[in-house]
């Protein structure tokens, strides 16, 4: 939906600032919510703005190695990885030493204040000779045998991660870990996306989307299936 809005309007830095200022604000709320419905319904409205965020970016920085073919699209990503290898560790400490509370106070921070701050001088390229109708080139896309597989592929992809990446930290609680393991664990991950984000493009090279596709998703079932049969949260 925000993707939609802000390609027809080419407001792309105004709707990322509503994003990111309104997410940040409404997780504060799960300072002082404490009902399962409560919870629910700021989950709801966290993710329905602060969701699209990531995806507007990522189409931002899409368009620029696009225009710019010297540029790598993983070493812009790459970025991403390091904050969230600082943050994941950083945060778990945090929690551990003071309150979970911190989590939501640095997620407001971030997101409302450097996120909403930052978006106006995100580098994005204004169409204006060409006007987008998102349900038109939905229609056109959606004819396509090959997008239709890539919608099925995405929902399917999407529903996997959501569930290892949300209960993964549920797990390593269960089999009694503390909140710093956690940010550990997640700090880890990222570690290991930088040399994949770094080197992607000497890697594409040398083999095919399709393929290294195909082989990620052998490793991330290999991987996760065994996480399944884990005893200790080292494993």
């Amino acid at each position: 939906f925000w993707s939609g809005v802000a390609d027809r309007w080419q407001a792309h830095q105004r709707v990322l600032a509503t994003l990111a200022v309104v997410a940040g604000v409404a997780s504060l709320a799960f300072i002082w919510v404490s009902s399962f419905w409560a919870i629910l319904a700021v989950l709801c409205v966290v993710a329905f703005f602060r969701g699209p965020i990531s995806a507007i970016v990522d189409a931002t920085v899409m368009s620029i190695v696009a225009r710019n073919p010297e540029v790598s699209y993983g070493r812009q990503r790459v970025f991403g990885s390091l904050g969230w290898i600082v943050v994941s560790y950083g945060v778990g400490l945090l929690v551990t030493r003071y309150s979970i509370n911190a989590i939501f106070i640095f997620h407001a921070l971030m997101l409302s204040g450097m996120c909403g701050l930052l978006s106006p001088q995100l580098p994005v390229e204004k169409r204006t000779d060409v006007t987008i109708s998102y349900t038109d080139g939905l229609r056109a896309m959606v004819r396509l045998p090959s997008y239709r597989a890539l919608l099925v592929f995405m929902a399917c992809f999407g529903a996997a991660a959501a569930a290892s990446g949300n209960f993964v930290a549920l797990n390593i609680l269960r089999l009694g870990g503390a909140a710093a393991f956690i940010g550990i664990t997640n700090s880890l991950a990222a570690f290991l996306e930088v040399p994949v984000m770094f080197l992607g493009q000497s890697w594409f090279n040398r083999v095919s989307y399709r393929t290294t596709i195909g082989f990620c998703g052998v490793g991330f079932t290999l991987i996760w299936g065994g996480t399944a049969f884990a005893t200790t949260p080292w494993h």
